[in-house]
């Protein structure tokens, strides 16, 4: 189907005698390694490296070789957001090994954020341990400039507060910067009925009714890059498919046209969280699903910097570990009418039991460390047995020591489908 396509949009442009921007990027690097006449540049300048794609790099990269230039290049790998357009982040990662040797100016003064919020940035952002390593630094100070609210059902009543604590904090002058991970967040905007949306040139502006003069406007996390307000808003923190990180997978023939695959888990997610957070001059109010939270929410704690605002928690005694990912939560879940037993992480983690009752005391398995749960033999005797069966042939005698139905620790129940 994709070559079919391909071939009907390559005819069209012969047709047509046209070419696209691709095609003007790889003509020009063509013409220049063939020799066609350029000015003897001594000097090349690159703004925004890290969103370069392995197609515009070998343009600049044949000019560079044709003219000897010296290659200037400005950018920042924490903010590489743009791989599915085929944003190359490795190409400015191991910049020397392309360019040769190479002497690295760091930029570690930020003037928009507080020292506390991008101390916290930086710690989310290096946990890959691809991105480069920085020492940012600030001359502004603020407690608590990240803040996650929890929400239990419909975010509203925390995104009103949201706004309000704003307001009594900063005023009516402060601008407001509402960020969804994707445009479909603006759905949820809506859905609050606090506003009326005004439609601008890539824009969504938001009147909010109870106080019409505030600026608040609605933008994907793609769209605020470079972009800055008093104060930011993040929606839809949640472990979900269009979740806060997305978590539809990309696909597996974008890592033929990278240098190098970032394997890291969620690393471009991880990134645009970071570019989110740090929109601000003052705080961000991360509206955090309390029922299923954002994978990376586990990633921060409670401190000077960071607050929980209405976060419920849940103890770890009442918690069944997912024994396949080990973050994840065992939950139970209803499909089409069938009880079974799933993980928090899902689609990430597709661990699943057909039997839930292990959520009513579950008890690992000592030879494999599966579950052991109440089974019957082909003579008809009950004895306990493991979930693995028949790799893991493990048994025990049927007792009520070891097999007991109490009431579940559950630490969330949800419908699929």
């Amino acid at each position: 189907m994709i070559k079919t396509l391909l071939l009907e949009y390559q005819n069209y442009l012969s047709a047509n005698k046209a070419i696209d921007f691709s095609d003007m990027i790889n003509n020009a690097a063509d013409k220049v390694v063939l020799g066609c006449d350029i000015p003897h540049y001594q000097y090349i300048i690159v703004d925004e490296y890290q969103d370069i794609s392995k197609s515009r790099f070998n343009f600049l990269k044949a000019i560079a070789d044709r003219t000897i230039a010296k290659v200037f290049c400005v950018g920042d790998d924490w903010q590489s957001i743009y791989r599915f357009a085929g944003s190359d982040i490795a190409l400015f990662t191991d910049f020397e090994k392309y360019f040769g040797y190479t002497k690295v100016l760091k930029i570690e003064k930020t003037y928009r954020n507080s020292q506390q919020l991008i101390d916290e940035a930086s710690r989310f952002i290096i946990q890959n341990p691809l991105q480069l390593r920085k020492d940012l630094r600030s001359d502004k100070n603020l407690e608590y400039p990240l803040v996650f609210w929890g929400f239990d059902d419909e975010p509203k009543q925390v995104l009103q507060k949201a706004i309000n604590k704003i307001v009594s904090e900063f005023g009516t002058n402060s601008s407001i910067l509402i960020l969804g991970r994707t445009n479909y967040d603006l759905d949820i905007v809506k859905k609050t009925g606090l506003f009326k949306i005004v439609y601008e040139y890539m824009h969504e502006k938001l009147e909010y009714l109870y106080m019409p003069e505030l600026k608040i406007e609605f933008l994907s996390v793609h769209k605020s890059k470079g972009l800055e307000a008093d104060n930011v808003i993040v929606l839809n923190f949640k472990n979900d498919k269009l979740g806060f990180p997305n978590q539809i997978a990309d696909d597996d023939v974008l890592n033929l046209v990278l240098t190098n695959a970032d394997s890291f888990k969620f690393a471009e997610e991880r990134r645009l969280f970071y570019v989110a957070i740090t929109r601000t001059k003052n705080r961000v109010f991360v509206l955090t699903d309390n029922k299923n939270p954002s994978p990376f929410f586990k990633e921060f704690s409670e401190s000077k910097s960071v607050c929980f605002a209405s976060i419920r928690k849940e103890t770890d005694e009442n918690q069944t570990n997912c024994p396949c990912c080990k973050t994840g939560v065992l939950l139970k879940v209803e499909h089409e009418g069938r009880a079974f037993v799933g993980c928090s992480n899902f689609p990430k983690c597709k661990y699943t039991l057909r039997d839930a009752t292990i959520l009513l005391n579950p008890k690992k398995c000592p030879s494999c460390g599966g579950f052991l749960v109440k089974r019957r033999g082909p003579n008809g005797h009950w004895f306990v047995g493991c979930t693995n069966y028949p790799y893991c042939e493990y048994t025990e005698q049927l007792n009520s020591d070891n097999y007991r139905t109490n009431t579940p620790h559950m630490v969330g129940y949800r419908r699929w489908g």
